[in-house]
């Protein structure tokens, strides 16, 4: 009966508001931290990943395309994607790719640098470091 639904009944609603909170506090400081190091160049060298990617996005002026907030919710969606079904991650993935071409441009060529253009990216090829940096 849809007008019990604001009562949780179940307390499924107030469950999983009580896991997403935990997860957002989990999160908010190691993106905090992430970004401040961005912005005092304090980043590790070499080191690359989905957070860096998102925070190191900008316009042609060189602001910043995703807010703090915006880069969050990018990330629970992946962590909520992930753990739903792998191949729905993927899928998430290849769509934030089209919508951000430099993104895609970027990935394509580091691609080709590591497996060519030659041959397709095989499975054996995930394990080695350089191809695993680039797809994620």
């Amino acid at each position: 009966m849809p007008c019990l639904k604001p009562l949780d009944l179940d307390g499924h609603q107030k469950n999983m508001k009580n896991a997403l909170n935990v997860l957002r506090k989990y999160d908010e400081h190691i993106i905090k931290e992430r970004v401040q190091q961005w912005k005092t160049d304090e980043k590790i060298k070499g080191v690359e990943d989905i957070l860096d990617i998102l925070i190191s996005l900008t316009d042609d002026n060189g602001n910043s395309l995703l807010s703090i907030e915006e880069i969050k919710n990018q990330i629970m969606d992946i962590q909520l994607a992930t753990i739903d079904n792998p191949s729905n991650a993927v899928e998430w993935a290849m769509a934030e790719l089209l919508d951000q071409p430099k993104v895609l441009k970027k990935a394509i060529e580091e691609l080709d640098k590591v497996v060519g253009r030659e041959r397709l990216v095989q499975e054996s090829d995930i394990s080695e470091p350089q191809v695993s940096h680039s797809l994620c």
